[in-house]
């Protein structure tokens, strides 16, 4: 496991924002068009998935090595921006939201 930080440029107000999330165990970035009929997003760039695809499809793939449930909970966070998708995997529900201007 290990931090991943994405940092978010606004053009329309002219500040960046980075968002940093610890010890990850996997994270993709789709171009958002891609996913336009499984996501359902509003105006907030970063979401909590429930019953996500993305985790069982890590699980199958893998992590079901550490019994049928993870040992631990595993938390899946959406970053949507205007032209991508971010899947986050943590097993820590929080993360560090820094303004950098």
């Amino acid at each position: 496991a290990d931090n991943l930080t994405v940092v978010l440029d606004s053009f329309t107000e002219n500040r960046e924002i980075s968002i940093e999330f610890v010890d990850i165990f996997a994270y993709r970035v789709t171009l958002e068009h891609f996913r336009w009929s499984d996501i359902r997003v509003g105006r907030n760039p970063l979401y909590i998935v429930s019953n996500s695809n993305y985790l069982k499809w890590i699980m199958d793939s893998g992590m079901a090595l550490l019994g049928e449930t993870p040992p631990f909970p595993v938390y899946h966070f959406l970053i949507s921006t205007t032209e991508h998708i971010i899947d986050i995997l943590s097993p820590i529900k929080s993360f560090y939201l820094n303004k950098i201007s």
